[in-house]
């Protein structure tokens, strides 16, 4: 399934400096990305009225708030849910203003062991990439009769700093403002403001790998027991292997992760 509409999100901060967008293949990663998003925008990927079980996500693609790894990690990920009867939409948020390419610009702090830097740009762009997300869930909810949605059935998924967005809006967001449950794929926890899991059962869904080069394995596990402390509906997995942003990629020993997702959501 094709996406089938881009939605233009609104905004009430803005960033001090903006650059063109661009997509490109990462000369890391071999997947593709797109950087200097400086206008939010959602991309819409309905389930087929015959299969449409009026269940719907937002997908929060990661790379670490500088790009998105918009394919694997967001345009698949819609196509396969709304094949399976769940409504999608991909949230392009706010990144960080890159004058040329973004990828280049943070393989120079990596390159330089600038994790600080790297943690601090992160820092800074999350408020507005939160301020989006908001605004993603509000306008959800706000058109579920036209998204043919249920109101109560609005899920989230992130993806490493994805993970962080979807923790954000959960921990910070206001009450009307938040999913009714979530998906958090190898999260990355460290950029995280505070941790206040709110006092109604969210449920939650984890998957990493135990291999993953951010050693974000830990403190996944970590966070899964924040929820079952609290006797909060949880789903850990937590594969052998897999390393960090497998997302949708061909990899045999996580590629189950997504069935064991739907299967989550279909209990929902």
């Amino acid at each position: 399934m094709n996406k089938q509409s881009i939605i233009k999100l609104p905004t009430t901060t803005k960033q001090k400096f903006n650059f063109p967008s661009q997509t490109y293949i990462s000369k890391v990663s071999d997947v593709l990305h797109l950087d200097n998003v400086s206008e939010p925008e959602l991309e819409v990927f309905l389930a087929d009225p015959s299969n449409n079980t009026r269940k719907s996500m937002i997908i929060a693609p990661g790379g670490a708030l500088f790009f998105h790894a918009i394919e694997h990690e967001g345009t698949t990920v819609a196509q396969r849910l709304a094949s399976m009867g769940i409504n999608a939409f991909v949230l392009k948020y706010r990144l960080y203003p890159v004058d040329g390419n973004a990828e280049d610009y943070v393989n120079d702090l990596v390159a330089k062991e600038d994790w600080e830097g790297i943690h601090k740009c992160a820092v800074d762009t999350l408020p507005y990439a939160l301020e989006d997300t908001i605004q993603a869930l509000n306008h959800l909810r706000i058109n579920c009769e036209s998204y043919s949605i249920d109101s109560n059935q609005i899920g989230m998924i992130g993806f490493s700093a994805g993970g962080a967005l979807t923790l954000e809006a959960l921990f910070q967001g206001p009450k009307e403002s938040r999913p009714n449950y979530i998906g958090l794929v190898y999260p990355w926890v460290d950029i995280i403001s505070k941790y206040d899991l709110p006092n109604e059962n969210i449920a939650a869904f984890f998957s990493c790998a135990s291999d993953d080069e951010l050693l974000l394995a830990p403190k996944t596990v970590d966070l899964y027991k924040e929820w079952i402390q609290k006797n909060y509906t949880a789903e850990l997995h937590m594969h052998e292997s897999g390393g960090h942003g497998y997302g949708t990629k061909n990899i045999p020993e996580v590629s189950k992760w997504f069935e064991l997702l739907i299967d989550w959501i279909e209990r929902r």
